[in-house]
């Protein structure tokens, strides 16, 4: 998702982020929807490094 965004970034667009990739959260492959999901809010508040996946693994 987060290489999602940076393409939207660099695309110029002037639509938003959610009307350019029109996709809605949903279960990943790997079972970490809502790891994603919060990872990509963390990538857009301009902190994505607050909480990694090696976190997420030892929660798990």
């Amino acid at each position: 998702m987060m290489q999602n965004v940076d393409e939207w970034k660099t695309s110029g667009s002037k639509i938003t982020f959610t009307g350019w990739y029109d996709v809605r959260a949903s279960a990943s492959e790997a079972g970490t929807c809502f790891m994603d999901e919060l990872r990509y809010a963390l990538y857009h508040l301009g902190r994505p490094n607050l909480v990694t996946m090696e976190m997420w693994d030892e929660y798990d």
